[in-house]
């Protein structure tokens, strides 16, 4: 024992999760993400618990907080069912997303030029100009690149709830548009350049600019759900 532990010496856990959490957490966005749970499958806490690995209790405490964000929907004698996607719920997942985005923009241009942010967004942009020389083979890299920068606006707030509602915003944008793949690589062309357009902007410190950018992006991304919702709702 060379000395007592010191306050510096520990972990800041205070918005750490289980590891149980986790796990359950990965298991159940991977379905969706892969398309293993579309819009309106019923399943049971006893067939994800077996399938993850996962305890029921684990399973089922998840699955409450999950359906906060109105993407599950639980159903007598423990079976849940995946919500219908359909043009309300974009409209006003449109809308949380325009408020949660400008805030968290407006907290990311007070942030300080020597924070590691800015470094990042400069390693990000060059990343985004790499896959758009290269677009046509490398579209599908836009949803990894999708989350991280929207994860680097959005931690700039510091405010857990932005990006807890990121997870979902992220995971309809790309896991509804799955089923119809015949305009992703121009889609997703779009995507890049309209990202190029929000990071250049940031750096540059250019409010102006940063904000019509995001406004044109959001914009994009409200007609594409859009469009998904109605072609999503003629199937059924």
């Amino acid at each position: 024992m060379l000395r007592a532990a010191a306050t510096v010496d520990y972990f800041d856990i205070s918005k750490s999760v289980s590891f149980r959490e986790e796990i359950i957490e990965k298991y159940f966005l991977d379905l969706m993400y892969h398309g293993k749970l579309l819009p309106g499958d019923v399943f049971s806490e006893t067939e994800i618990s077996r399938s993850s690995g996962c305890n029921t209790i684990t399973v089922w405490e998840y699955l409450i907080k999950f359906s906060h964000f109105g993407l599950i929907k639980k159903n007598p004698r423990a079976k849940w069912q995946m919500v219908e996607f359909d043009e309300e719920f974009a409209l006003e997942l449109v809308e949380c997303r325009r408020i949660f985005e400008f805030g968290a923009i407006t907290d990311l241009l007070a942030v300080p030029t020597n924070n590691l942010v800015w470094a990042e967004l400069e390693l990000l942009l060059d990343e985004h100009l790499a896959v758009l020389r290269d677009v046509e083979s490398r579209y599908g890299e836009l949803v990894n690149l999708d989350r991280k920068l929207h994860n680097l606006i959005l931690k700039s707030s510091d405010n857990r709830f932005y990006l807890q509602f990121f997870e979902v915003i992220s995971l309809i944008c790309h896991y509804h548009y799955r089923w119809d793949k015949s305009d992703e690589l121009a889609r997703n062309k779009i995507a890049l350049e309209e990202h190029v357009a929000i990071i250049s902007n940031l750096i540059a410190r250019n409010t102006l600019g940063i904000l019509a950018a995001m406004e044109t992006h959001l914009n994009t991304a409200k007609q594409t759900l859009l469009r998904s919702a109605l072609q999503l709702s003629n199937k059924t």
